[in-house]
């Protein structure tokens, strides 16, 4: 029998850019915590505008109370930190405005957070922001393989694989 259907019934798979900007590997952030994946793998963007989207369709499930990260839950139980800048937690959310709150279910590209860039960049904070997958615990396959400029909910720069059930 023919299988028409399961196309149509597909779940989206895809991880989309949290922000518009530059991507770039992981590793090549300026902090061991994130390029060694200490706190997990991902990936990061250096942001040419000011507003920080989900990702993928979820749950937002943390902010932290000084805005410079949150988290998602996606329907599939695995759950993703976006960290805004390096060490922009000291600015005790100054330069940062809560688009969204903790409850709120989200899909790619909805607004979380407006980052103000130049703040930031003009008392030196390097404002690279990462992508960090914190938690999967059924082992479900992520690949990030895009690099370059990338638009914030429109590109593609990662898939989240099948999980066996």
């Amino acid at each position: 029998m023919l299988n028409i259907f399961k196309r149509n019934n597909k779940k989206n798979n895809n991880i989309y850019a949290f922000a518009t900007g530059d991507l770039k590997p992981i590793e090549e952030v300026n902090d061991d915590v994130f390029s060694q994946k200490m706190m997990g793998d991902g990936i990061a963007i250096t942001p040419s505008s000011d507003f920080i989207v989900s990702p993928a369709a979820g749950e937002i499930v943390m902010i932290y109370s000084t805005l410079h990260a949150f988290g998602i839950r996606l329907d599939n139980g695995i759950e993703i930190l976006v960290h805004l800048g390096l060490d922009t937690v000291a600015m005790n959310g100054e330069g940062f405005m809560k688009l969204s709150s903790v409850g709120k279910k989200v899909k790619a590209g909805t607004p979380i957070i407006k980052m103000d860039r130049n703040f930031f960049l003009d008392r030196g904070y390097d404002i690279d922001c990462m992508l960090i997958v914190v938690k999967n615990d059924k082992n479900i396959p992520i690949s990030f393989t895009k690099t370059g400029y990338v638009n914030a909910g429109q590109d593609v720069i990662g898939e989240i694989g099948e999980q066996d059930e």
